[in-house]
């Protein structure tokens, strides 16, 4: 059935793998075909392998920068790569084997940037065919960005070698091609005719170009005619106007005279009205300093006026308070005198008062003290 369906249907080679192992047929990988013609091997031992024609493949954990660099040098090396006898058996089998580096370099570069972003370990699976969500998506998308900055400087000095190389295999296939399409007697004939009708048309463009140049030259030496005749015309021209200018100018240096003494004289009255205002300014100025100066004045006496009156008055009534103060003092002095007095006068009734009641109190206790007298006897 994979034989017989369309092309690109099926994996053959994987139909054919399952089976065998369905058969419990051991090494199944041994006794099937290897689909890239070619076993893991070192760089070296590969660019002998492609200088015989066979090809050599490349495999995701190799140093790819290392085998290019091994594989660059040894195809521009004069004495392998670079000889015409090794050069172009060996240069489009190394152009193939640099393109399969280079694919798996970006994608080992791409695995190496995720899984240090999760721990080590490459959690997208990139080298399986397997869809990926959202996240994974964004995640790849910056490991891209770094991929894409390590290789300007990684590979940056590779560019420049493979394109030369590329461009050497594309000009010895065109090469093969024209030797093949001259081989061919129907190729070599459209070729001689090709080539026929290359020459006749290369022999239609140099006739007319030489008929243009021929045109160019005729129309060249027609212009250079008549600007010769502008010339003459334009120096007859200069002639006569050269004489109108110096009349004109004479004319102007005559005005330009009258115009400047005019000015001349326009300054000088204009100078002279100048200084009169000027003069009129400062006199009118020094008015007015002079008028500000008795203003000034008149107030500094009004204030001196005002000041001394200030100052009368003030004394004036500093001695009404003092007269005052003496009146109120006196009357304190008077007031206090009388309530000394009147106390004096209180003390010496009391002392008065208090010696007569002690008078009388000595009396009556020497009354007291004398003896009653006996009447005598017989006496009725």
């Amino acid at each position: 059935m994979a034989t017989s369906a369309p092309p690109g249907m099926f994996d053959v080679r994987a139909v054919y793998k399952r089976v065998l192992n369905q058969l419990k047929i051991p090494d199944a990988d041994e006794v099937l075909p290897n689909p890239l013609g070619a076993h893991e091997s070192n760089p070296a031992l590969e660019n002998v392998s492609m200088t015989m024609g066979h090809p050599a493949a490349a495999y995701p954990d190799q140093d790819h920068i290392a085998h290019i660099k091994i594989h660059l040098g040894y195809a521009n090396d004069p004495a392998f790569g670079g000889n015409p006898v090794i050069g172009p058996v060996f240069a489009p089998q190394v152009l193939q084997h640099i393109k399969q580096h280079l694919t798996l370099h970006y994608l080992q570069s791409m695995r190496a940037y995720v899984s240090e972003a999760a721990g080590g370990r490459d959690v997208l699976d990139l080298h399986e065919e397997k869809p990926m969500d959202q996240m994974g998506q964004q995640a790849l998308a910056l490991a891209s960005q770094l991929v894409t900055q390590d290789a300007q400087q990684t590979l940056g000095a590779f560019i420049k070698p493979i394109q030369d190389l590329a461009q050497k295999v594309a000009q010895a296939q065109q090469s093969q091609q024209q030797s093949a399409a001259m081989g061919d007697p129907t190729a070599a004939a459209i070729v001689k005719t090709q080539m026929a009708e290359t020459e006749r048309k290369t022999q239609e463009f140099q006739s007319r170009m030489q008929s243009e140049l021929q045109q160019s030259q005729q129309n060249y030496q027609l212009k250079v005619a008549e600007l010769q005749q502008k010339v003459a015309e334009l120096q007859t021209k200069y002639s006569t106007q050269t004489n109108i200018d110096n009349q004109r100018n004479a004319t102007d240096i005559a005005m330009a005279n009258i115009n400047n003494a005019a000015k001349e004289r326009v300054a000088m009255i204009t100078k002279g009205a100048e200084i009169d205002q000027q003069q009129m300014q400062l006199e009118h100025e020094q008015n007015l300093s002079a008028i500000d100066a008795i203003q000034a004045s008149d107030a500094d006496i009004r204030q001196h006026g005002l000041a001394i009156q200030q100052q009368a008055f003030q004394a004036q009534a500093d001695q009404v308070k003092k007269a005052a103060d003496s009146q109120q003092q006196a009357a304190l002095a008077q007031q206090q005198h009388e309530q000394q007095v009147q106390q004096q006068s209180m003390q010496a009734q009391n002392q008065a008062i208090q010696g007569g009641l002690d008078h009388q109190q000595t009396l009556e206790q020497q009354a007291a003290a004398q003896p009653t007298p006996t009447p005598p006897t017989g006496a009725i």
